[in-house]
């Protein structure tokens, strides 16, 4: 799968401070002394933001398909003026792609050569081999955007022989080529940093949207508000509109760069209840007249206006709609419902379905910035959707306020189910998910563990009465809890209370509104003469008791009194 990069690598093969520490640890003649390889001055502070380095040594794990091996990041003394840092493995042996080896029967291997000579003088006999075969290497290690301290390690030629043409320095982005140009020749490594690429924070559901699409070029999330879909539509874009891109499970084909209109565009889209076929795939839309007044003009929507630009070879488009049944979406797609199947879509010499565009007769262009290479922005009269045009398209299981989606439609998208992503709250909140089978009890005093154990433990309770009550459509998401912050227990309760009060608690009132019995239960708040913290029950007045049921009234948690007696009152829901 291909994913962001935060920043490449690469060192050239020098025999004394790149050649000689990758050969191996030897002993202390002739150089060959080093486990680690070095990180000159212009590379070193590269190297360092992109692994965390703060003065103290960092671990590090190098990777390869089918291989990875530990290691370790640190700076070392000034050398001649300049602070330098190492790539160090605990081994006698560098990790497995920057050895030398038979390429033949070792895929691992980039570089010829035998790795077993003790001898200064015929190790370096090796590296006078390799210049002399004019192959040229690289050294490259890929740090992405989306992962811890790892490094994949690989070689590139810049004339590799036959049978090693997928490890070509041409086969390298455009950006990182021109880096390695540019090096000079003094110095043995650089460093390319790809701007502005942020890990996904939504990074698992992202990959499952990636997955899916592998197989079908639509896809549906389906989950309950707050759990993360809109935030993964926005990932995915991001995602999708990187510059360079890198498949850390591949040694061929293992890059992709790409960016807006040069390969790869997206377009965001939020349907609501006024949004038309008009809006989404053609229209009329008035426009000025050369001899006055206006005249209607024929105008695609985004969806084949990116039709038209993914056709382009070479080219994936990307529509993404949030709220998506927010609108009535079949009467919105219309007709293209008819195209939007995998075995319909056109591409790789097939034609797919295809079927005439509105207003056929009249010329219907789409804007500049989503013409084909050879600026055609003509829509044709019969239109069909590219197989490289992805629709991703989230929606909330709770809404009850809109039409159901049509069985049509939704048949044609690949389902993914959107829950509570636990076990995302609890990295945030940086703590351990709870098991609910053992008991909490109120601590005097709290802790900050213990307030953040009850945050995780009130969103879990509260679900799994949810759903036996409702069901998993309105369950609640992590994102009411996301914004539960401080350092210390007191500000961590205070932040607590507030998203209780203001996110869940009012999230479950507008839910069982009229259901004040199952609202009850759900908070375990006792019948009289028992009282709660949470809330009572308020009788009717004596002329309505005949007609009118006890209500429930919610306290204001702030009214609990101290930060300890609000985490006190919000544990009486986790009483069993």
């Amino acid at each position: 799968m291909m994913r962001p990069v935060q920043s490449v690598f690469f060192w050239n093969l020098n025999k004394i401070s790149v050649f000689r520490p990758i050969y191996g640890r030897r002993g202390a003649a002739g150089g060959y002394t080093k486990d680690f390889l070095q990180s000159p001055a212009a590379q070193h502070p590269s190297i360092s933001k992109a692994l965390g380095y703060t003065g103290q040594q960092v671990d590090v794990e190098y990777r390869w398909p089918g291989g990875a091996e530990p290691g370790g990041h640190w700076r070392m003394s000034a050398v001649e003026g300049d602070i330098r840092g190492q790539l160090a493995w605990p081994n006698n042996a560098p990790p497995a792609p920057w050895k030398v080896g038979d390429p033949v029967n070792n895929p691992v291997v980039t570089l010829s050569g035998d790795p077993t000579l003790q001898n200064p003088a015929q190790a370096d006999a090796v590296h006078d081999a390799i210049v002399a075969s004019d192959v040229r290497p690289w050294l490259v290690a890929v740090k992405l955007a989306d992962e811890g301290n790892i490094l994949h390690l690989r070689v590139y030629l810049e004339n590799p022989p036959a049978g090693q043409e997928e490890r070509s320095v041409v086969t390298l982005p455009q950006a990182l080529r021109n880096k390695i140009a540019t090096l000079p020749s003094n110095i043995a490594g650089g460093a390319l940093e790809v701007a502005n690429r942020a890990a996904p924070r939504a990074a698992a559901l992202v990959t499952k949207i990636q997955e899916a699409l592998a197989s079908d070029p639509n896809v549906l999330l389906i989950g309950p508000p707050g759990t993360g879909k809109t935030v993964a539509l926005e990932d995915l874009r991001t995602l999708y509109e990187t510059s360079i891109l890198f498949d850390p499970d591949l040694w061929e084909n293992a890059w992709s760069e790409a960016s807006i209109g040069n390969g790869r565009k997206a377009v965001s889209l939020v349907f609501h209840p006024s949004y038309t076929y008009e809006n989404f795939v053609a229209g009329l839309v008035p426009a000025a007249s050369p001899t006055g007044g206006f005249k209607l003009e024929t105008q695609p929507g985004p969806l084949l206006a990116m039709a038209h630009w993914a056709s382009g070879v070479g080219r994936e488009g990307l529509v993404i709609i949030d709220e998506f049944n927010r609108a009535p979406a079949a009467a919105v797609f219309g007709d293209t419902i008819a195209l939007i199947d995998a075995e319909k879509r056109s591409g790789d010499g097939n034609a797919g379905a295809q079927i005439a565009r509105p207003y056929p007769r009249e010329p219907m262009k789409v804007p500049s910035e989503f013409a084909l290479p050879n600026n055609d922005v003509d829509v044709p009269a019969q239109i069909a959707l590219p197989r490289s045009l992805a629709i991703v398209a989230a929606m909330n299981s709770t809404d009850r306020s809109v039409a159901p989606l049509d069985a049509a439609l939704r048949r044609r998208f690949a389902i993914i189910n959107v829950p509570p992503d636990y076990e995302a709250l609890a990295r945030h909140l940086d703590a351990p998910v709870p098991d609910l089978a053992a008991a909490f009890a109120p601590q005097t005093p709290y802790t900050p563990e213990n307030v953040k154990e009850l945050a995780l433990r009130l969103l879990l309770t509260l679900n799994d009465r949810v759903e036996q009550l409702l069901g998993a459509d309105f369950l609640l998401g992590q994102a009411l809890l996301w914004h539960v912050v401080g350092g210390d227990a007191e500000t961590l309760a205070l932040s607590l209370a507030r998203a209780v009060e203001e996110r869940v608690l009012a999230t479950l009132k507008l839910t069982f509104v009229d259901q004040d019995e199952a609202l009850a239960a759900l908070l375990n708040i006792p019948q009289p003469p028992a009282t709660s913290p949470l809330g009572q029950w308020r009788a009717p007045a004596a002329s309505l008791s005949a007609v009118a049921p006890p209500r429930l009234v919610l306290n204001d948690l702030a009214s609990q009194g101290a930060w300890q007696d609000q985490l006190n009152a919000m544990a009486t829901i986790l009483v069993p």
